[in-house]
């Protein structure tokens, strides 16, 4: 009885460790986009702002399963095309799930996975909206320039409002979540040349964000050229 005990003991105990060896590591990548197909890219932001493609990831029926090995935890994206970016951060062990529609994936996607992942979901979103408002005023403002009249001069209040409005909603973020990784990027946000937050006009909000990251991420390429871009301010 004893023996038996001892041999199913050992059994289960390798049956284990075969198990935990096998298991894959790095991030896991999957979802289902409704009407897609073909594929997708996977681009890295590295810490220097330049964009580099590391892959392409079929999609099956709209189905994509991807596992790959950040060498830190850093600041990536899908790509459809031009238009259709998907941030999300990922380094370790990360599980990551997407869905949306490709038909208007930017504005229709989700992300499950980890904080930072959702807070650029979150931030994508918003900005999203915001270019669609900017659309709208710019049409307004052209066809009163091709009837020669005079644009209402609500035009730039409006634009302001909703600005001031998504950088609102933009800064909570980042005071929510300062230490994440995704607050360097949601600080670095703009629509067209303005910028939501700037190092002088908004120290207070970078010198707590610099000061967290750095807290709990000493040696991640993306806080050191943080402090690196503003040396000198």
């Amino acid at each position: 009885m004893t023996e038996r005990f001892i041999l199913r003991m050992l059994a289960i105990g390798l049956t284990a460790v075969l198990l935990y060896g096998c298991t894959p590591s790095g991030t896991s990548l999957s979802g289902h986009f409704e009407n897609s197909g073909g594929i997708l890219f996977l681009d890295e932001i590295t810490p220097e702002k330049t964009v580099v493609t590391l892959d392409t990831i079929l999609l099956v029926n709209g189905n994509f399963n991807y596992r790959f090995k950040p060498e830190y935890e850093g600041i990536y994206r899908l790509r459809a095309n031009d238009t259709s970016l998907l941030p999300f951060v990922a380094g370790g062990n990360d599980n990551l799930t997407f869905s949306g529609d490709a038909r208007n994936l930017t504005g229709s996607y989700r992300v499950d996975g980890n904080i930072s992942s959702k807070m650029l979901w979150e931030t994508n979103r918003r900005v999203h909206e915001m270019y669609r408002l900017t659309d709208s005023l710019s049409k307004i403002f052209m066809e009163a320039q091709r009837t020669n009249s005079p644009p209402p001069p609500s035009l730039d209040s409006c634009y302001y409002t909703h600005f001031l409005a998504c950088k609102s909603a933009l800064a909570a973020l980042i005071e929510n979540h300062p230490s994440e990784l995704a607050a360097i990027s949601i600080f670095h946000q703009r629509i067209g040349v303005n910028r939501f937050f700037s190092e002088q006009n908004d120290s207070a909000l970078y010198r707590m964000m610099k000061g967290k990251l750095v807290a709990a991420h000493p040696d991640n390429p993306h806080v050191k050229a943080l402090q690196e871009e503003f040396e000198y301010e």
